[in-house]
């Protein structure tokens, strides 16, 4: 079974009609012959081998921009608490790049979304995202790769 990928950026911020920049829409399931794909990134490896979705998503609360697999074979819901309070499980995501917000970040989320779509259009099973984003973006709790520069894919 081929797994069927959804491209568009979310705004999650909590922005009032701030729109959604749908960009590269549904790739069609047939395109999709293999049961996963290996992405390097600026900290490691990572393989979605599940239905997901590629997105860009933005912090609420930091300058920075993520471009996430969000696995789709997981629960969502929201739920309350027995205090009243709200809370959500939501499938899991991984992290394949991140970029610090300012001028060009979106032709940049746009350059790391086109690398992705050409992995999946080709049927590639690997993807080399250790060059896109931002370094400092990550964050101070992961770890950085010094990655060679022999890669054929950078």
């Amino acid at each position: 079974m081929g797994w069927p990928f959804q491209f568009r950026f979310a705004v999650h911020a909590r922005w009032p009609r701030v729109p959604e920049l749908w960009t590269l829409g549904v790739l069609p399931l047939q395109l999709m012959t293999r049961d996963y794909i290996w992405f390097k990134t600026r900290v490691g490896f990572a393989s979605v081998t599940e239905p997901s979705e590629i997105l860009a998503w933005k912090f609420p609360q930091k300058p920075v921009w993520c471009i996430y697999a969000r696995i789709k074979t997981g629960p969502e819901m929201t739920m309350k608490n027995i205090l009243g309070g709200r809370g959500s499980v939501t499938s899991p995501w991984l992290y394949l790049a991140c970029f610090s917000d300012g001028p060009g970040v979106s032709k940049a989320i746009a350059e790391c979304m086109a690398r992705i779509e050409d992995s999946i259009r080709t049927k590639t099973e690997f993807c080399d995202l250790s060059r896109f984003g931002d370094p400092q973006a990550w964050g101070e709790s992961s770890e950085q790769i010094q990655w060679p520069n022999d890669s054929q894919d950078a």
